[in-house]
């Protein structure tokens, strides 16, 4: 009686200490199983982290002229210093004769381009940027010509500014830029020579 005791004792031990394993092996597949779909997600996360985008948008009107412009942009980011990307413009304009000497008339300019932004300090940004813009050339001056044929526009910007910050990827870049594309050489321009924009980065 005394045996058959100590071996249903001793069987009782063995099976308890199998579960306790195989319980120990359950628990360790499932850690290892979270912090694989943890370090899945983590390096999605770091990885989704290096693209920026944003755009800035503009306007104006008074009583004979208005413009919209959306200058939208996707980019890579290299590191903490180093931005850059691809952009896409579009205004829209028109022109109203407040003493209808002319014709009303309207204007579409669109086009893209490549830009880097280079952030020395966590405050200053440093913009530069190559379009090419298309645009209806209604005027060469002296004479307005509202069949006039499309041509494009090669503008070469750079400039700087300030860089307020939001959090680790939202921020806005306050930027004054000249577009060194403008001369006296070149008779056609879509922006004046100094550029000032309010940019918006994601």
């Amino acid at each position: 009686m005394k045996n058959i005791r100590i071996i249903i004792s001793l069987a009782l031990a063995l099976c308890a200490g199998t579960a306790s394993a195989q319980f120990e092996d359950f628990e360790d597949e499932e850690k290892a199983t979270v912090k694989v779909t943890t370090n899945g997600v983590k390096e999605e996360r770091e990885f989704l982290d290096k693209f920026a985008f944003g755009g800035s948008f503009g306007f104006g009107f008074t009583s004979d002229f208005g413009y919209i412009e959306t200058v939208p942009f996707f980019g890579y980011r290299f590191n903490e210093y180093v931005t850059a990307g691809a952009t896409a413009t579009y205004m829209y304009s028109y022109y109203s004769d407040p003493y209808s000497v002319i014709e009303d008339f309207d204007s579409h300019i669109y086009g893209g381009g490549l830009f880097a932004d280079v952030y020395p300090f966590k405050f200053l940004v440093i913009h530069a940027e190559a379009q090419a813009l298309n645009f209806q050339n209604y005027s060469d001056g002296y004479t307005l010509n509202l069949d006039a044929d499309r041509m494009w526009d090669m503008p070469v910007i750079l400039g700087a500014g300030y860089h307020q910050s939001f959090t680790e990827r939202i921020g806005v870049n306050y930027l004054i830029m000249w577009n060194f594309n403008d001369t006296k050489e070149l008779k056609y321009n879509v922006y004046s020579p100094l550029i000032m924009r309010i940019s918006f980065v994601f």
